[in-house]
């Protein structure tokens, strides 16, 4: 999937917040299972494509003015919902989509704020995200997403990079996200059995210039689907603000 949207969309009414106004941590406890117990991935991964999810999330972190100095802190709450895939054709690509729901709640500088925001991911026909496209923005990736068959923790390895435009005619780039992927011990994402899945990606401009830096966590068991369990994230707004949130 493909979170960098809805990162964005955080980081902008954080700012508008706190320019307006007015209105926990990892457990940090080791593993229970071998430290090189192999967990599917790519299957884990498939499942919760094909089954869809909901999560709530608790919204915690702090935003600061570059020029002013100031500091924020910034709360709130987040229901993400992803729906079961279905069939589609995304770039003349047949595949499934999956349509996500973001509704979100922010209080930030004394000011409290709600919104929402809808997308819709889309995969290939072995279920590797492809794309992802909103009523601002038409990602497409330059090549299949290919999740590992398996990994244990301490792994690491590259997803591929995705390039957005404004719409479906691609005649407007807009930037670029550039997607990794690393595991951890099932402590850090709050589930001693299982494995820590981290999709990290990075998002830049047309400049080259980074714009935000954002790790999502899957917790994946030994057999089953995966499930979210946080994300992190550090974004700088266009009028001057850098915010830094964890959700969990």
């Amino acid at each position: 999937m493909f979170p960098q949207n809805r990162m964005i969309l955080v980081a902008c009414m954080v700012s508008l917040l706190a320019a307006c106004g007015g209105g926990g941590g990892d457990s940090g406890t080791s593993s229970s299972v071998p430290a090189n117990t192999a967990f599917p991935v790519a299957a884990a991964m498939t499942t919760l494509f094909q089954t869809g999810t909901q999560k709530g999330l608790t919204i915690s972190g702090s935003t600061t003015g570059i020029y002013s100095g100031i500091t924020y802190p910034v709360s709130g709450n987040e229901i993400i919902t992803i729906g079961a895939s279905q069939p589609s054709v995304f770039n003349g690509i047949s595949g499934y989509s999956l349509a996500e729901t973001v509704i979100l709640n922010l209080t930030v500088n004394g000011g409290s704020g709600a919104t929402n925001f809808v997308a819709v991911n889309y995969l290939n026909s072995s279920y590797q995200p492809i794309g992802a496209a909103s009523t601002s923005t038409y990602c497409v990736a330059s090549n299949p997403f290919v999740y590992p068959v398996s990994a244990t923790s301490g792994q690491a390895g590259i997803l591929g990079t995705n390039f957005c435009y404004s719409n479906s005619s691609k005649s407007t780039l807009l930037g670029k996200t550039v997607y990794s992927w690393t595991t951890v011990s099932g402590s850090e994402v709050g589930n001693a059995n299982a494995l820590g899945f981290l999709v990290l990606s990075e998002t830049y401009n047309t400049s080259n210039a980074l714009l935000q830096t954002v790790t999502f966590g899957y917790s994946i068991p030994t057999s089953g689907g995966a499930s979210i369990y946080a994300y992190r994230t550090t974004y700088t707004t266009t009028d001057n603000y850098v915010t830094s949130v964890t959700a969990k």
